[in-house]
């Protein structure tokens, strides 16, 4: 792979101008391809398998009738009005919002429990014909600003329900994703010591996102892409863009300022870094193609944005980066802003990276447990962790999505934001249901602790299936909730189909989100075996180590914990969260750890893979275990350390947007990327493969004999151009490694 790499880098440096055309061309192209079949990003959430999802397949196949989603208009009264006195407006209004065109139906603002409790306050639904996500935009803003531009004196108007919450404006990108990026601006700016290396990575890095975004654009006019989708590849795929550059160039200008001839240089640095490069994408992807053992589509979509994100990065780092620096030449090292300097140890003197990490070699055992201790004190809110799919309750304050659910919760109850919908199958029955059954059923639902009211069944036109609503006493969050649910199903329903020969499910929105919350809880074990697992295999082969692997493993596994940790003690105990502008404590998206960690699993190992070719490079060279640890982590040191800062800056910027599972997402991967490249890197790292010495290249010959050979840091590739065309089981000492020897 190296060979290949180096003629690639030779051949787009010389051959710049061409190189630089086809990519000009593929863009045209793209953008066209978007502008012809490119789709729209929706949410629409299927769990196979699952009893909620079996319930919304039988209703959308028994109760054609019935709408494909709605929304919800609420009118609240000031303290100690009334809302009746309002009737003619609000009738007013609800025959106005039935004259949209896109709204099919509008429900009786005032009829059979509409009202609340103490008469302050009603709310009705709005039918639409299109699921929630597909509601045409003209049409739910023209139902938006009906409601919102409606007068009703001494009461507040909003407009909730399942469409508002899947349409409401929550964009992730603004002000704060530019600011992320002016900072990694500036941190490549001083790492390079001028403007031209900087303007090139990012170049680059902007480029892949481009086309990554363009690539889901054209996926979404063939399948149905979530929304977050493109948040996650704008967030990976400049964060690994920008990375995977910056570790090339480094590599280029360092042999470029030793004399090396240009475009030789770029081929030697495509080599060596581009092959760390496209191996340590490769473990990102095998990460998140993790996401597709899960079991649910659009988890596995979500993988595959990351996925898309990285291979462009990759393929944009080895093609369109080697020409751009084919294009700036020797200047890629001259310094243009005063002040700055070409950063590079002078001859005899170590790097502070170096120096650092000779002292944490000194006291292997003190680092080694004072990072332990570290991560574990991150990693303890880990256990108290509860977890649940985002409601309105976690939109912006100043939505009307939130005040609509605020205003429900607070009039009528937490649980009429969390409706149970109990579908029952009597075709086949020996006799059909009467009316008197389907009221036992009720009754006995009723019945049930935690239920604060039960709707008289529904029956579709062929008489033989039923719903009957029901409403909780907790929210769509509470534990009370999910307690209920599996009450109710096994206990109190599975009795009913015993004994009246049905078929019962529960539907609604909440029954949904506890079965993913479940599903995702379930298969996370799974995921990690299968991830850990496979990159285990992996690196095996590229560094023939069995040790090696394992460390790395552990301490990714340590540095995910902990950033999860971090999450927890923000988001759900409220430490720091009016730093950040979060306004009220909540459960931990459901979806996250194991979006985390795929993600951060495979962005880890990028770093690891970093530094171990480097450390693996000077031992092939030179047999010296103990040193090549000093040496390898102390040269990528400052740049493994500009590399998280540019990741911590984009995935910081996501702390501060608007929608509430992209501020945990950003949240937990900036944590974690700083853990991992302080605590992990630069601690646990050394400290470990110090105690194991020579330990750390251990690997049984008969496995060596049969492993293929992985030339991932271009070894056999410098040994020919300079021309000692080593083996890799050959060292400047002329020992073997004890890969070889086993």
């Amino acid at each position: 792979m190296s060979s290949l790499l180096y003629r690639i880098g030779l051949l787009t440096s010389r051959r710049r101008g061409a190189t630089l055309l086809l990519w000009l061309i593929g863009l045209v192209g793209l953008v066209g391809t978007v502008q012809t079949v490119g789709g729209e990003f929706v949410d629409v959430v299927t769990i196979p398998g699952t009893e909620s999802q079996a319930a919304v397949d039988f209703v959308d196949e028994r109760f054609p009738e019935f709408p494909a989603s709605t929304a919800t208009v609420v009118v609240a009264a000031e303290e100690g009005e009334s809302v009746t006195s309002l009737q003619p407006e609000v009738e007013a209004l609800a025959e106005q919002i039935g004259s949209v065109e896109g709204v099919v139906g509008v429900a009786d603002p005032f009829g059979p429990g509409s009202v609340s409790a103490a008469g302050d306050a009603i709310r009705f639904n709005v039918a639409f014909d299109d699921v929630a996500r597909l509601v045409p935009e003209a049409t739910f803003e023209e139902v938006q600003a009906t409601v919102g531009g409606v007068s009703l004196p001494g009461a507040t108007a909003a407009l909730g329900g399942e469409v508002a919450f899947a349409l409401s404006e929550q964009e992730p990108a603004g002000l704060s994703e530019v600011i992320g990026l002016l900072v990694a601006v500036v941190v490549l700016t001083i790492t390079f010591g001028q403007l031209r290396a900087m303007g090139l990575t990012l170049a680059s890095a902007l480029v892949g996102v481009f086309v990554a975004i363009g690539a889901l654009t054209v996926v979404a006019g063939v399948t149905e892409v979530p929304s977050i989708s493109m948040t996650l590849s704008l967030m990976i795929g400049l964060a690994v863009g920008i990375d995977y550059a910056l570790f090339i160039v480094s590599r280029h200008r360092e042999q470029v300022l030793t004399g090396m001839e240009v475009h030789e240089s770029i081929g030697r640095a495509l080599g060596t870094a581009g092959g760390a490069v496209v191996f340590a994408g490769a473990t990102v992807v095998i990460a998140m193609a993790g996401l597709l053992v899960v079991g649910i589509p659009f988890i596995g979509l979500m993988g595959l944005s990351v996925i898309v994100a990285v291979i462009v990065a990759v393929i944009t780092s080895v093609t369109l980066l080697p020409a751009l620096l084919g294009f700036a030449g020797d200047r890629i090292v001259r310094v243009t802003l005063p002040g700055l300097r070409n950063r590079r140890a002078a001859a005899g003197r170590s790097s502070l990276g170096t120096r650092w990490v000779r002292a944490v070699a000194r006291h292997p055992v003190v680092g080694l447990l004072a990072a332990l201790v570290v991560v574990g004190m991150l990693s303890a809110p880990l256990f108290s962790m509860e977890t649940a799919m985002p409601t309105a309750s976690t939109a912006p304050e100043d939505t009307d999505v939130r005040q609509s659910y605020d205003l429900i919760a607070e009039r009528f109850g937490d649980g009429f934001n969390a409706p149970l919908l109990v579908v029952i199958d009597h075709e086949g029955t020996d006799r059909g249901l009467s009316a008197a059954t389907l009221a036992d059923i009720t009754a006995a639902v009723h019945g049930l602790d935690g239920i604060v009211g039960v709707a008289p069944p529904v029956s579709n036109l062929e008489g033989d299936a039923s719903i009957i609503s029901v409403i909780p006493e907790g929210g769509p969050a509470d534990r009370d909730t999910v307690d209920l649910l599996d009450v109710l199903r096994h206990d109190v329903l599975d009795d009913i189909d015993a004994a009246a020969g049905t078929t019962t499910y529960v539907a609604g929105p909440t029954s949904v989100a506890i079965d993913m919350d479940d599903r995702l809880g379930s298969r996370l074990p799974l995921l990690v075996a299968f991830v850990i697992g496979l990159t285990f295999v992996v690196l095996v082969i590229a560094f023939r180590s069995v040790l090696v692997p394992l460390k790395a493993a552990v301490g990714i596994l340590l540095s995910i914990s902990a950033a999860l940790g971090v999450v927890v003690a923000v988001f759900q105990w409220g430490w720091g969260a009016e730093l950040l502008g979060i306004e009220a404590a909540t459960p931990i998206l459901s979806f996250l750890p194991i979006l985390a960690f795929a993600i951060l699993f495979g962005l880890s190992m990028d770093y690891e893979v970093f530094i171990l070719s480097r450390i693996r490079e000077d031992y092939m060279r030179t047999g010296d275990a103990h040193e090549s640890v000093i040496r390898g982590v102390g040269v990528t040191a400052r740049v493994i350390t500009a590399a998280a800062a540019v990741m911590i800056s984009v995935f910081g910027s996501f702390v501060f947007a608007d929608s509430q599972p992209v501020r945990m997402i950003g949240l937990a991967l900036a944590s974690a990327v700083l853990i991992d490249a302080t605590l992990v890197r630069l601690v646990l790292v050394p400290s470990t493969m110090v105690l194991f010495d020579r330990a750390n290249w251990y690997l049984p010959a008969w496995l060596d004999r049969i492993l293929p050979h992985v030339d991932i840091e271009g070894e056999r590739l410098l040994g020919r151009l300079e021309g000692t065309d080593h083996s890799p089981a050959d060292v400047v000492t002329g020992r073997e490694l004890p890969s070889a020897a086993g």
